[in-house]
């Protein structure tokens, strides 16, 4: 039996946010999220161009999450980079439904990338975090106020969170 789609049709679909539309409507700190955006190694870009797949990518987010604002502008632009691959942003608050087909560990955690084939099926998914933070907010979430564990995961962000992000990525588009 084949999964159920995401959308019924190419209409609902493109109710989605495109990433300009997103920006212009990001009134918080467009500025950081558009620099993070063109932020990407041509490397990344240049081995996402390469990429011999089509589909449609759904970005699952909301506005104030951390974690969103740092990933989501470096997969708009590699997914950008990427030929014949259409993606749209959703808010989880408006589309809770999403939110419950791509649930992390049993949670609703963003932000959360789903890749659908062209019948909106799911054929990937990636998030909330690149893996070797997120196995590090496992163990700690729970454990320890967020205010003791966040400063970690914001200086991985600064660091090597970006190569790890383009490598899952990449991965993930990769395979069939």
């Amino acid at each position: 039996m084949q999964a159920q789609p995401f959308f019924d049709n190419a209409d609902e679909y493109n109710k989605g946010l495109t990433w300009r539309q997103y920006i212009e409507q990001n009134r918080r700190s467009p500025e950081l999220e558009l620099r993070r955006y063109h932020d990407v190694p041509a490397s990344t870009l240049a081995a996402a161009g390469s990429i011999d797949r089509s589909g449609r990518a759904l970005l699952l987010t909301q506005r104030g999450c951390i974690d969103g604002s740092w990933a989501l502008p470096r997969i708009a632009r590699i997914l950008d980079a990427t030929p014949n691959f259409d993606c749209r942003i959703f808010f989880r608050e408006r589309r809770p439904d999403l939110q419950d087909r791509l649930l992390t560990d049993g949670k609703r955690a963003i932000p959360k990338l789903a890749l659908l084939d062209h019948g909106f099926r799911l054929a990937g998914e990636w998030g909330p975090r690149p893996a070797p933070i997120q196995r590090f907010v496992n163990e700690v979430a729970g454990k320890l106020d967020r205010s003791e564990w966040l400063p970690e995961v914001l200086a991985y962000y600064r660091t090597r969170g970006g190569a790890d992000l383009d490598r899952e990525l990449l991965s993930l588009l990769r395979a069939r």
